[in-house]
């Protein structure tokens, strides 16, 4: 009941939060606790959510929990325990939006010590501004004072956006943005060391966890030793610490807050029709790619800089995604987040978001192989606690992939090659994920332009008894082996054993002797989808569809096997002249076995040029696609230009429709 110090809270109670959960569920997160804290790691167990009740601020509700994981955040051995951030846990709690600290209502309580993990690019390693302490019950238990932050809110993270560097342990692929918290703006050096000593003081009054002076100095020594590993920069004032009541200052639709820039700060706006010198929005043009506003500081000590903010339009062209995470983004781990969904043709404010949770055991990591290594941006795949709605998912999706594009400038190849193989197979269209595309903002920074599609297994589950990815750049249908595919549905099928099921199908493409072959494949496999498949090869030119980039689904309707293309971003390409037929053995095999296989694909494909697949519908069906996120590329360009790529977005469309005519030339020569 004692009343927190002036300097940290004025006027004002720490207040409580009760996490009310049985002995059970008590027992449990203090055994998984300790658990991960003996053995150096997070373990799956320590993971698993928990429903519970929460008590604050005189109310109570239900609520999910789960511990955190800060451990694997420090980078921690078997041998390194003692460079443990703390000897508390750290919770993830799911309620109701606007129960615990507002936005969806996802919170991180975690304790002070383990600050400087959740928030590496803090010049201090205790949280200065202690607005969001609670002192924390679990099942009756004080466990002294915790900070409670929304995963709305976190500050900034680390995001794949670099090189990879083997130097640095596995989960992190660069080092943070340069921003700085809201609480650090215009502090000197020695005010923050003021307000470290003053906070250090302060949590050395933890009722049940008191801080000595030495255990601070350790942390700051520690805190510094990170700094340095991962070579942060010296904070210091961005556009994302101006950008007042908006989700990203390249997304503006309110007012900023040049406020926080400090006192005796002049301004100029490059628009003042638009944003005032005192940062006021005055209008939003209808420009399809926002309305780029300077703004120009004059700083008390003759430093001057420009700040660059974007205006959006009264409707969205597209949709906005904000990721809002607390730790890196890892690529064999899972990591916490929140998000906010702007639909398009909405206003991008508060009242037509969309919230959205991947909290509580899943999460968002990054995905690829070659992508990991190339391109500005990193593919990334989210999880969400439950089926949110996206495109051609019946009944939404748990998962969503983000595409970057780093190998296709124009993000139309996907999309294209998938819309090409539903008009030839019209009765599998469902064998294709649905392809839109979305600007992406992580905490606050711009990422781009990004497709984004639900995952196969959710799209074609309802019809599914097996869906294997394959995954063998040496050959497929080579040779007999398990070792090729893996189980998209994770043993959720109806097939008891998808494994041995492919065996059996690869023995019968391998072994199986000429006659036996043609008895057996219609029995085996659809044939109208083969040459669906054969034709979409050649027309897209996709020489990783011939090996792998592709997964084989076995149809609850009929129990045949079909083929669901995959990954077609590398479509299109001149890199060799155009005269070869793609197949591989499986087709080559059909062609034996069934003479008139070609002549039923050449017919298809005259029918297929002579309609929806004409140069006019083709080129008509590119420029409509295009002409959704090309005003919004420039944007993306001027802060992520594609690597390998010096032309503009238009060139690289013209270029993709010159290439898509070549293509069908090709076929036009063969049928």
């Amino acid at each position: 009941d004692r009343v927190v110090p002036s300097f940290v809270r004025p006027g004002g109670e720490i207040p409580d939060l009760s996490l009310v959960v049985s002995k059970k569920d008590g027992r449990h997160f203090m055994k998984a606790h300790g658990g991960a804290l003996s053995n150096g790691f997070f373990t799956r167990d320590a993971s698993r959510t928990r429903n519970i009740s929460v008590v604050f601020r005189d109310t109570a509700f239900k609520a999910e929990a789960s511990l955190a994981d800060i451990y694997t955040l420090a980078n921690l051995g078997p041998h390194d325990i003692r460079t443990a951030p703390s000897t508390r846990p750290a919770f993830l709690v799911k309620a109701s939006p606007g129960l615990l600290c507002g936005g969806t209502g996802a919170a991180l309580l975690y304790p002070p010590e383990a600050f400087s993990v959740f928030h590496p690019d803090a010049p201090a390693p205790l949280p200065l501004d202690t607005g969001g302490a609670v002192r924390l019950f679990v099942g009756g238990e004080m466990r002294g004072l915790y900070i409670m932050e929304s995963l709305d809110r976190i500050g900034s993270a680390w995001m794949a956006t670099g090189p990879y560097d083997k130097a640095r342990p596995k989960f992190v692929l660069s080092s943070a943005p340069p921003t700085v918290p809201a609480w650090q703006v215009g502090l000197t050096p020695s005010g923050i060391s003021r307000l470290f000593r003053r906070a250090a003081a302060f949590f050395e009054s933890d009722p049940a966890f008191p801080w000595s002076r030495a255990e601070a100095a350790w942390q700051a020594k520690q805190h510094t030793k990170r700094r340095a590993l991962w070579g942060f920069p010296a904070p210091e004032i961005s556009a994302l610490d101006l950008k007042g009541g908006n989700e990203s200052p390249h997304f503006v639709v309110s007012d900023l807050d040049l406020k926080a820039a400090g006192e005796g700060v002049k301004w100029v706006s490059s628009r003042p029709d638009v944003i005032s010198d005192e940062g006021a929005l005055l209008a939003r043009p209808d420009a399809p790619g926002g309305t780029v506003v300077e703004l120009s500081a004059a700083f008390p000590g003759g430093e001057r800089r420009t700040f660059r903010f974007r205006v959006m339009p009264p409707r969205l062209r597209l949709p906005a995604l904000f990721l809002h995470v607390s730790r890196p983004v890892p690529y064999d781990g899972k990591t916490a987040f929140s998000a906010t969904r702007f639909p398009a043709l909405s206003d991008g404010s508060a009242a037509g978001a969309e919230h959205l949770v991947g909290a509580d055991g899943a999460g968002i990591h990054l995905r690829g192989n070659t992508s990991l290594l190339k391109g500005a941006k990193r593919p990334l795949s989210l999880e969400f606690d439950e089926p949110v709605p996206w495109s051609g998912a019946p009944g939404g999706s748990r998962h969503v992939l983000l595409l970057s594009g780093y190998a296709d400038p124009t993000r139309l190849r996907n999309a294209f090659s998938f819309h090409a193989f539903r008009l030839m197979s019209p009765e599998n269209a469902g064998l294709c994920v649905p392809v839109s595309w979305t600007e992406l903002f992580v905490n606050g920074e711009y990422y781009g332009v990004w497709e984004s599609c639900p995952r196969l297994c959710d799209v074609v589950r309802r019809e599914a008894l097996s869906l294997l990815k394959v995954r063998s750049p040496d050959g497929f249908w080579t040779e007999v082996s398990a070792d090729m595919v893996d189980d998209a549905l994770k043993g959720r099928g109806g097939v008891a054993d998808p494994y041995r099921d492919f065996l059996a199908l690869s023995r019968l493409v391998v072994e199986a002797p000429s006659d036996e072959f043609a008895a057996k494949w219609r029995d085996e496999f659809d044939g109208g989808n083969l040459g669906d498949y054969w034709l979409l090869l050649n027309f897209t030119g996709d020489k990783d569809g011939m090996r792998t980039n592709q997964f084989i689904m076995r149809r609850a309707s009929d129990g045949r096997a079909v083929v669901c293309p995959w990954d077609c971003d590398k479509t299109f390409e001149r890199r060799r002249a155009y005269s070869a037929i793609l197949g591989n053995p499986l087709i080559r095999r059909v062609e034996a076995a069934d003479p008139d296989f070609r002549r039923k694909c050449g017919e298809k494909w005259k029918a297929l040029r002579q309609g929806p697949l004409s140069d006019a519908a083709v080129e008509a069906g590119i420029d409509g696609k295009a002409a959704v996120f090309a005003p919004l590329m420039a944007e993306e360009w001027h802060l992520l230009k594609p690597e390998g790529y010096d032309g503009s977005f238009d060139e690289a469309v013209q270029h993709l429709k010159e290439e898509i005519s070549a293509r069908a030339a090709l076929l036009d020569s063969r049928f």
